[in-house]
């Protein structure tokens, strides 16, 4: 009687510690596949946006002239990549499909609508965080937190069997253009040098 009892417990032990796994593993593949979802819908959001040749692209910050505090990103959201259309006629029918025309502009980050001068009203996430996966720049005062809207996956009966959430980054920009030159007055004959 004591082997089998023994026996039992130890069957026990092992079908809990598979359960566990298994449950384990699934949640993995779940976190896999929301991941996988969300980067497809950022590429389908960049060829739909940014596949046109008249398309142009910037951060978010570049909305935001140099030393002027009435006009404020939010934070998280000052590195977001917007699109914007190029083309001179604001009423063209494909720009006005992808909501561009007027030169608006898309921000490439999940959310419903989202803006970069207006908190999010959503669930959100941090993408990109200080010191953990962007550096610590507090001595420029520079906040490179990248904070996005989280979107719902909904399974049957419209119930959410999970989230994803996205955000472009636009490698392509590496420089503001419209920074304040700090040397443009200087009489130092290093200037040159720093200005260029």
């Amino acid at each position: 009687m004591a082997f089998v009892l023994l026996l039992l417990l130890s069957m026990g032990s092992i079908l809990r510690i598979e359960s566990q796994s298994a449950n384990t593993g699934r949640a993995k593949l779940e976190a896999k596949m929301n991941a996988r979802l969300a980067a497809y819908k950022a590429l389908g959001e960049i060829q739909r946006y940014t596949g046109p040749d008249q398309r142009v692209t910037a951060r978010s910050d570049v909305l935001v002239p140099p030393g002027d505090p009435n006009k404020e990103l939010v934070t998280g959201q000052g590195r977001w990549t917007g699109v914007w259309s190029s083309r001179e006629n604001e009423l063209d029918i494909e720009d006005a499909t992808d909501g561009l025309n007027n030169h608006a502009v898309v921000w490439l980050v999940s959310g419903d609508q989202p803006d970069a001068f207006i908190d999010q009203e959503d669930e959100f996430i941090e993408l990109a965080t200080v010191n953990k996966s962007v550096s610590n720049k507090e001595t420029f005062n520079i906040d490179d937190t990248v904070r996005v809207a989280t979107e719902e996956i909904l399974g049957t009966n419209d119930v959410t069997v999970g989230r994803y959430a996205y955000w472009v980054s636009d490698e392509g920009i590496k420089a503001r253009v419209n920074l304040s030159d700090p040397f443009i007055e200087s009489s130092d004959p290093n200037a040159s040098y720093y200005r260029a």
